[in-house]
């Protein structure tokens, strides 16, 4: 029985004492037990209640003026629930998956409650994936039937605030929440990242697409609360790494992680981290600044002719065939250039497709064509890329075979 009113409501205790018979069913007269009431006695329809108070036993009630009198508007079973604006510090997690929840201790008992738990659903609408213990928060909740504060809303911390460097490549350890395999059909997958000293771990979407690409095909799940998921990744990134860029076949196949190296970037209208880059693990391994390698095997895969000519240096002819007075000044001439894509197996760096700018003379001359062999010298570029600077020879295919 909920009666609309807009007379003020008062919560008050009251008790019926006996039922009377009146036109529109039983009815009885609520007396107000509570002190300093703002009436000493509201009537109660019992034609419009959901549940009867038992007789000559104290409940509480709603009362307002309804029609120019006193009436129980409502039994305190049937007020809607409100929100009450609360803090707190995390003090434990329980469960696993989405069935996981956080403890959280009150700064302030309310209502003569000391705790409020907060559950994943919640916390990952907040765009977070998991809370160390120790760390504050404030918070909006409903009483709950277990008798704790049950987390609404988590008003602060922010994801925004759990990271404060992200600028540049700058690498931080993602856990995964879920296992993966590429069978699964999943555009995304959902990590938890770790940024000490924060406490807080933002919840990151990392597309399928960029594991597939580096030839990942399995992804195990791991477990933020688990101290050795942390001390394990260093050496878990570093054994995929070298599966993945110098490994047998059967290693790639048996390959799994459970963790990734990311550099994120801040999304503002949707309130959340997401994946820029993947760091590691790589097939192909970033280069360091300035980093140079010479005489690498590729396999060309694709050429490419830019819609404008690009202006190239004269050496470029002179790198055909390795001369060393290409290295001295040289004069510029406008030649159209090519974008040469390969692929690259080398212990040195990993496995991969690089690609280069290469002269309309020089890929004629060297026979450049889809499935010809090369040796080139790759240079690192900005940001962090092999980039094919200079052929040192190739093996085109003959056209009398």
């Amino acid at each position: 029985m909920i009666e609309k009113t807009s007379s003020p409501i008062y919560e008050v205790s009251a008790r019926i004492d006996k039922w009377q018979e009146g036109k529109y069913g039983p009815y009885g007269f609520a007396k107000v037990l509570s002190a300093d009431p703002p009436v000493t006695e509201a009537i109660y329809f019992a034609s419009v209640a959901k549940a009867r108070p038992a007789l000559g036993e104290s409940f509480d009630c709603s009362i307002s003026v309804v029609k120019g009198r006193w009436r129980v508007i409502a039994l305190a079973s049937e007020r809607e629930p409100v929100e009450q604006a609360l803090s707190g510090v995390v003090r434990s997690c329980c469960g696993s998956d989405m069935k996981r929840s956080w403890r959280i201790e009150l700064d302030t008992a309310k209502d003569g409650i000391n705790f409020a738990t907060l559950t994943t659903q919640v916390l990952r609408e907040a765009k977070v994936a998991h809370l160390d213990n120790g760390q504050p928060l404030s918070f909006m909740a409903l009483l709950s039937p277990t008798g704790d504060w049950s987390v609404t809303k988590v008003l602060t911390p922010l994801a925004a605030e759990a990271i404060t460097d992200h600028a540049g490549n700058l690498a931080f350890l993602a856990l995964a929440l879920t296992s993966w395999t590429p069978d699964t059909n999943r555009k995304s997958l959902t990590f938890a990242v770790n940024s000490p000293p924060s406490k807080v771990w933002p919840l990151v979407y990392v597309p399928t697409a960029l594991l597939v690409k580096q030839s990942l095909r399995t992804i195990r799940q791991a477990d933020a609360i688990d101290a050795s998921a942390i001390t394990s990744a260093k050496a878990t990134l570093l054994h995929a790494a070298q599966v993945l860029q110098c490994g047998s076949a059967q290693e790639l196949t048996d390959l799994s992680v459970d963790c990734l190296q990311l550099a994120l970037t801040w999304d503002a209208a949707g309130a959340r981290w997401n994946c820029r880059r993947l760091l590691g693990p790589l097939r192909l391994r970033d280069p360091n600044p300035g980093e140079v390698i010479d005489w690498v095997s590729a396999c060309v895969t694709e050429l490419e002719t830019p819609a404008k000519a690009k202006v190239e240096e004269a050496a470029d002819v002179a790198e055909l065939c390795g001369d060393d007075e290409a290295d001295g000044p040289q004069l510029k001439t406008n030649q159209a250039s090519i974008k040469v894509r390969m692929d690259i197996n080398d212990p040195r760096v990993g496995r991969g497709n690089i690609s280069g700018y290469f002269s309309t003379s020089i890929v004629d001359a060297a026979g450049l064509a889809e499935g010809v062999t090369v040796v080139v010298r790759i240079s690192s570029s900005t940001p962090p890329y092999w980039n094919a600077k200079r052929l040192h020879r190739s093996t085109p295919r003959r056209e009398d075979l």
